[in-house]
C-alpha cells in the first residue's frame, strides 16, 4: 500500500525526477548497448510514468471539483487516486532499476529483470482498478458535471497505460521465447520482437497497426516526431536494429 506519510507531491516529484534522469541518461549511444528486453522496459517505463502522472493530477483535481453531496463519485475518484499513488510508488523503483540497466549494460541484469516483471504484474492489477472506476465514473456523472473533463482525461490516460503495459507483457513473452530457441532461429524471433516494439511505439503516436507502418514507412517518421524524446530514440534504435537484421 501507499505510504500515507508521504504526500502526493512527494511521490509526483520522485517519479518526475526518475523519469527526467532516465531521459537524460538514455541517449542514442546508450540505447545501442542495451538488450531488446531493456529497450522494452525503457519505453514502457517512460510511457507508464507519463500516464500515471496525468491520472494522479486529474484525479486530485476531480476530488476538488466534485460536490460534497456526490458521495459515490468522491469515493470512486479517491480509489483511482490511491491506486495511481501506489502505482507511482512502484514505478519509481522500476525506473531507478532501469536507469542502472542503462548505465551498466555490460553486466547481467537477470535478477533486476525478474524483479521488474513482478512489479509490472502488480502495476497491471492497479491499472485494472483505475480503468474500472474511471469507466464507472464516466457512466454515472452527467456531462455537465464540473469534474467531467478530469474524469475523461484520466480515463484516456488509463487506457493508454493499459495498452503500454499489454505491449510490455507481449514483448517480454517474445523475449522469453527467443531465449529458448537455437541460435540459428533467433534472428527471426528478433525481427518479430523489434516489429512488435515499433508497432507499440507507433500506436502511442496514433498508428493503427504493424501493416500500416510496413506499407508506409513515413508513419515511423511521424511517430518519431510526435513521441516524447526518449520514446522517439527507442523507436529509432528499434528501426535501426530491424533494418540491420533484415539486411
Amino acid at each position: 500500500m501507499v505510504d500515507t506519510a508521504v504526500n502526493t507531491a512527494d511521490w509526483q516529484d520522485r517519479l518526475e525526477s526518475a523519469l527526467s534522469t532516465l531521459e537524460a541518461e538514455a541517449d542514442a549511444a546508450c540505447l545501442q548497448e542495451l538488450d531488446v528486453a531493456a529497450l522494452n522496459y525503457v519505453a514502457c517505463g517512460a510511457g507508464l510514468a507519463r500516464s500515471l502522472l496525468v491520472i494522479l493530477d486529474e484525479s486530485s483535481r476531480g476530488l476538488e471539483l466534485l460536490a460534497t453531496s456526490q458521495h459515490s463519485a468522491l469515493e470512486d475518484v479517491a480509489v483511482v487516486r490511491s491506486s495511481a499513488l501506489e502505482a507511482i510508488q512502484q514505478l519509481s523503483q522500476v525506473l531507478r532499476e532501469v536507469r542502472d540497466w542503462v548505465s551498466q549494460p555490460e553486466i547481467s541484469h537477470s535478477a533486476t529483470l525478474d524483479g521488474i516483471r513482478h512489479v509490472f504484474h502488480s502495476l497491471s492489477n492497479l491499472l485494472v482498478s483505475i480503468n474500472c472506476y474511471s469507466e464507472l465514473l464516466l457512466v454515472e456523472l452527467p456531462d455537465d458535471c464540473l469534474a467531467h473533463a478530469q474524469i475523461k482525461s484520466l480515463s484516456v490516460a488509463g487506457t493508454r497505460a493499459s495498452r503500454v503495459a499489454h505491449a510490455r507483457a507481449l514483448l517480454q513473452r517474445l523475449v522469453n521465447e527467443r531465449q529458448e530457441l537455437a541460435s540459428e532461429a533467433r534472428a527471426s524471433k528478433e525481427r518479430e520482437i523489434l516489429a512488435v516494439l515499433i508497432t507499440a511505439l507507433c500506436a502511442d503516436a496514433g498508428s493503427t497497426g504493424m501493416q500500416e507502418w510496413r506499407r508506409n514507412p513515413e508513419i515511423i517518421d511521424v511517430a518519431r516526431e510526435s513521441l516524447p524524446a526518449l520514446e522517439g530514440r527507442v523507436l529509432s534504435e528499434a528501426v535501426r536494429r530491424l533494418e540491420a537484421v533484415v539486411a
